[in-house]
């Protein structure tokens, strides 16, 4: 788990356009704001937001790319924070 530092928030992405839902939920279980990168392919995107809504309660965010094929309208409501 990640010590709490006062002032400060712990984020963590998942690399180079690879929805890795795997990572998101071990960052939130660690204690860190978990963000997983949607990627481009659509279908792989849903399955890893279906996977981290399973394995956290806690919110999350995700990143965005410029023709990904997800709206927001597509996203779960435990996502509170879009990086584009």
């Amino acid at each position: 788990m990640v010590e709490s530092i006062p002032h400060i928030q712990f984020f963590g992405l998942s690399p180079f356009e690879h929805p890795d839902p795997e990572l998101t939920i071990a960052l939130c279980h660690a204690g860190a704001y978990g963000i997983v990168d949607l990627g481009r392919d659509a279908r792989e995107a849903k399955r890893a937001l279906r996977r981290i809504v399973q394995g956290v309660e806690h919110p999350f965010g995700v990143r965005m790319h410029p023709g990904c094929a997800l709206t927001s309208g597509d996203l779960p409501d435990q996502v509170t924070l879009v990086m584009v």
